[in-house]
């Protein structure tokens, strides 16, 4: 077939070097606040949003903890770069 299309785009390669996760934890009442805001949302909402307090004497605000922490430069085993290489999901990726 003349004039046929060709793809001449170069050809992405992507290399992995390492990893990085970020844990983020918070106490019961955090999860209570955003759980309460989040069932007023959506479709069937009134769109207001409650207010939620866990403090006493009519104070408004929430008392709790919220921890962070992140580890950097994790390595792959080489079975993980295989799955990134051949795996269903990623193989259109083209890890090298």
């Amino acid at each position: 077939m003349q004039g046929a299309f060709t793809d001449k785009s170069p050809t992405i390669k992507r290399y992995f070097q390492n990893a990085s996760l970020t844990i983020t934890s918070g106490g019961k009442e955090i999860k209570e606040y955003i759980g309460i805001g989040q069932a007023n949302l959506g479709i069937t909402s009134s769109g207001e949003i409650p207010i939620y307090s866990n403090l006493s004497n009519g104070g408004l605000g929430i008392f709790s903890s919220t921890t962070s922490l992140t580890r950097s430069n994790i390595g792959l085993t080489n079975n993980t770069l295989d799955s990134l290489r051949n795996g269903v999901i990623t193989k259109s990726l083209n890890f090298q």
